[in-house]
């Protein structure tokens, strides 16, 4: 089943990836690959897209890129937008011809959001978003209707191999809380069905203790754990959006055994996992085991491993 197949409904998909080389702008371009003659694209990268994997654009398909990058004297112009990157001012072209380049675009959600929605109103069927290194930022409702995780296998701990993909996974896909804060830039304890606000202070703790559930604004992060330290009992946290989690493994299993839950507020939906497991000379284990493993620990989630379908 080819990777278009998970993409209906959806009008922009984000590509995000666990580090370098892990598989990001080849997803992007089997996706590109496997679009038939007729679906409109609109392709961007989020920041500088990989240099070693080339972005492979159809022909008459939208570009948005810094006016700087080379195929920019290859499309014809359509708009100029307000996203302003190190490359120049992002504009937005259609491809004259079929292209093959590493291109630049948005460097910050914001302008990256005016870039989606440009490429929307100009009758875009489908928008690409190739990701960055690890910026897990990209999956956020913001960014994207949907995303993909590209796990690159070689970027992890080898030891610790299936347990940091399950915890990846696991964050990345936290479920939506019933309830929302006033708003997103304090803290809050949820008690009996009402937000109170509350700063970062011992006193608070007792107020905290009698919460069903917590708002956390901005990141979540093994600093925060800190102020919470000593909490026996499960803690429901909710944060604005899954990739605002940034614990270690070890903590996110301590955590969830100790019976946490971690929930947020919005957040843009998981559709598949693709497999890059032998980028590297180091990697050891068989491609076509590893794809099982990982399938049968992400069940049912869809994992993919693009060369082995090759």
């Amino acid at each position: 089943m080819g990777i278009l197949s998970y993409l209906k409904g959806f009008r922009a998909v984000s590509i995000i990836g666990t580090g370098k080389e892990s598989g990001k702008t080849t997803t992007c371009n089997y996706i590109l690959s496997e679009a038939p003659e007729g679906l409109r694209l609109g392709v961007t990268s989020f920041g500088l897209g990989g240099v070693q994997t080339p972005l492979r654009i159809p022909r008459d398909s939208l570009v948005a890129l810094a006016k700087n990058c080379e195929i920019a004297n290859k499309l014809e112009l359509l708009e100029e937008t307000n996203a302003h990157t190190p490359w120049g001012s992002v504009i937005i072209g259609r491809a004259k011809e079929t292209l093959q380049a590493t291109i630049a675009g948005p460097l910050c959600l914001k302008d990256l959001k005016e870039v989606r929605d440009k490429l929307s109103s100009l009758g875009c069927d489908l928008i690409i978003v190739d990701g960055v290194l690890n910026k897990k930022s990209l999956s956020s409702h913001r960014a994207c209707d949907c995303f993909i995780l590209a796990l690159g296998i070689d970027d992890f701990d080898q030891d610790l191999l299936w347990e940091e993909i399950q915890s990846q996974v696991e964050v990345l896909t936290i479920p939506v809380s019933a309830s929302m804060p006033p708003s997103f830039d304090k803290h809050y304890a949820l008690v009996q069905e009402k937000w109170i606000p509350f700063s970062m202070n011992e006193e608070n703790l007792d107020l905290i203790r009698k919460a069903e559930e917590i708002f956390w604004p901005g990141a979540f992060t093994e600093k925060s754990l800190e102020f919470l330290e000593g909490w026996n009992s499960g803690l429901t946290v909710t944060v604005e959006e899954p990739w605002q989690i940034f614990l270690s493994v070890y903590n996110w299993r301590s955590l969830k055994q100790n019976g946490w839950v971690f929930k947020s507020c919005f957040q843009s939906p998981l559709v598949l996992v693709t497999l890059n497991a032998h980028s590297g000379s180091q990697f050891s284990l068989n491609p076509r085991e590893c794809l099982d493993k990982v399938s049968q620990i992400l069940s049912p989630l869809s994992v993919v491993d693009l060369k082995l379908n090759e």
